[in-house]
């Protein structure tokens, strides 16, 4: 059962993973500290996710080398980097959530897309990677995604269409909160 709840972290009942200046950390048992001062059932849990896919496990040995700690941190920066209040870790160090987190190397500039992290995708239709700018700025008007960007209107408008399909969220602000829910923008940056 995934446990949704920030009080579960708070009350000791589960783990957050999160990246803080490029420095992965774990909020457990009321705690924050460093991934590699984390208990040991925390941090066989992540071997154990790690090893559980073999193609997993070469692209992390790949980004990282030999190095299981080293792997570790790259695997939380991977897929668990966002503080987002739900617990990656559950009470049985069994890890129940994984995150979709923003990567500049996205859409092509990483290997291992897909595959060390989560591809945003939505009932099988995968957000490309022009849909994927417009929805880093999806909180701004059409109007001022396409002069940021530097596309037309009618491109955005293309996008932003494509997007609400595939995420099956119909309005703007909305689409900006789920951009927000999924790591893809921040929060601060929505004013309505």
């Amino acid at each position: 059962m995934k446990t949704s709840s920030l009080a579960h972290i708070l009350t000791g009942k589960g783990s957050e993973l999160f990246v803080c200046d490029d420095q992965p950390y774990i909020t457990h048992n009321r705690m924050t500290v460093d991934l590699l001062d984390a208990p040991e059932k925390i941090k066989s849990a992540l071997v154990r996710f790690i090893k559980a896919d073999p193609e997993r496990e070469k692209a992390y040995v790949s980004m990282a080398g030999d190095d299981v700690n080293a792997q570790m941190s790259q695997c939380v920066k991977c897929m668990f980097a966002n503080l987002d209040g739900v617990p990656d870790i559950d009470e049985n160090g069994m890890i129940n959530n994984t995150e979709f987190v923003p990567c500049e190397k996205r859409g092509g500039g990483c290997k291992f897309e897909g595959i060390a992290c989560n591809k945003l995708s939505m009932s099988g239709n995968e957000i490309s990677k022009s849909e994927m700018r417009v929805l880093e700025v999806c909180q701004l008007e059409e109007k001022e995604i396409a002069e940021k960007l530097c596309l037309s209107p009618a491109t955005v408008k293309r996008h932003s269409q494509n997007i609400r399909i595939k995420t099956g969220i119909p309005s703007g602000k909305k689409l900006a909160l789920w951009a927000s829910s999924m790591g893809v923008i921040n929060l601060d940056q929505l004013c309505f």
